[in-house]
């Protein structure tokens, strides 16, 4: 309950003065990989404003996404009078790390820097950037999106080695949680889940001992007893976020952060409890459990459930089954095998074998 106070108490001092000692009460949004501006719910309360920014969330660590926007953001809104608390979400954290060492090695002390809440950080690297710059792209693209230059700088070895100079220099309060719930796709005959290529407890795309500031890489499945970088702590002041994780996957982390912070400043917000991932019980698919249809025939993996768009588009690499049952003689979901006595695959057309709706269902396309 420690930062609760904390919060009530610059909010009160910027109440009883009018001084520009506390000119403004702040919120700042920092958007993750493949985010263009914060893509998330913010909070509401009296007396606090909050900042979301427009930057490429795909560019480079050392460019004007993190140099400029984000360096200019947390200067404006958390000193000069002003005081702040920053929201990062995965790769937004390594931004703020970096912007935060620019600036107190310019001497600018950030005196209005109250604390950081970190929605899933991806600020000590992820394996799985690891994996798409190393050549193996394919499925994590299909995944999460394609292979974005910020991927080089989330590896582990960047984030811990490169920019290691960053990670404890942050000044104030850093309180992380990551989620435990996995993020699978199902692609045509196979499923990908993203944690069988991480360490440990992890969210999909990132491993707790990232999102819990854990100053070494490797397997961990318990962010509050790990030894963490400087100002580093793990979240469990709300009810949602235990020691081991919260019940999301990367993608649904955000909304609950902002609630935690909307719990922190009494103030009120939403948390739509979304995700990206298919559920985890299943096993690697086959037949008709490969592809069940999304509620919405607008929707794809690409998109929030609002359908507004947070990474490329994947209709095209899976068979679409947004309107249609893949149960019984139908190509819809077995593109390239069969179903029900008849055939979804390329030498069908010559034997004459096809389903009826094997054109209708893009299995020509494959």
């Amino acid at each position: 309950m420690i930062r609760a106070f904390v919060v009530a108490g610059a909010f009160v001092v910027s109440l009883l003065f009018s001084a520009p000692a506390w000119a403004g009460n702040y919120v700042v949004y920092l958007q993750g990989r493949s985010w263009s501006s914060w893509n998330g719910e913010t909070v509401t309360a009296t007396g606090w404003t909050s900042v979301t920014l427009a930057y490429n969330g795909n560019e480079r660590l050392n460019g004007n996404a993190t140099n400029v926007t984000v360096k200019n953001a947390i200067s404006t809104y958390c000193s000069g009078g002003n005081s702040c608390v920053v929201h990062c979400y995965s790769a937004g954290c390594s931004r703020m790390l970096k912007a935060v060492y620019d600036l107190r090695a310019a001497g600018n002390t950030l005196p209005g820097l109250l604390y950081a809440e970190g929605s899933g950080s991806a600020a000590g690297g992820t394996h799985l950037a690891e994996i798409s710059t190393s050549g193996g792209t394919a499925w994590l693209a299909k995944l999460i999106g394609q292979q974005e230059q910020v991927d080089f700088d989330l590896t582990t070895g960047a984030a811990r080695n490169t920019y290691g100079y960053t990670q404890n220099s942050f000044g104030a309060n850093f309180w992380q949680f990551g989620g435990y719930q996995d993020i699978c796709k199902s692609l045509l005959f196979f499923k990908i889940c993203g944690n069988k290529y991480l360490p440990g407890t992890a969210d999909g795309v990132v491993s707790m001992d990232s999102y819990s500031g854990a100053s070494s890489a490797g397997g961990i499945t318990n962010g509050c007893n790990a030894a963490k970088y400087a100002y580093r702590i793990w979240d469990s002041n709300y009810a949602q976020t235990p020691c081991t994780g919260a019940a999301r996957d990367h993608f649904g982390e955000p909304g609950l952060g902002t609630a935690i912070l909307s719990y922190d400043i009494t103030g009120t917000g939403l948390d739509y409890k979304r995700h990206w991932g298919d559920t985890t019980a299943q096993a690697s698919c086959s037949g008709t459990s490969c592809d069940d249809k999304f509620a919405s025939t607008a929707q794809n993996y690409s998109k929030n459930p609002d359908l507004s768009p947070v990474a490329s588009p994947v209709a095209a690499l899976v068979s679409n089954t947004t309107a249609h049952t893949t149960t019984g003689p139908t190509c819809y979901g077995h593109c390239g095998g069969s179903s029900s006595g008849c055939y979804c695959d390329s030498s069908c057309t010559g034997y004459g074998d096809c389903c009826s709706d094997f054109a209708a269902a893009g299995c020509g396309n494959f």
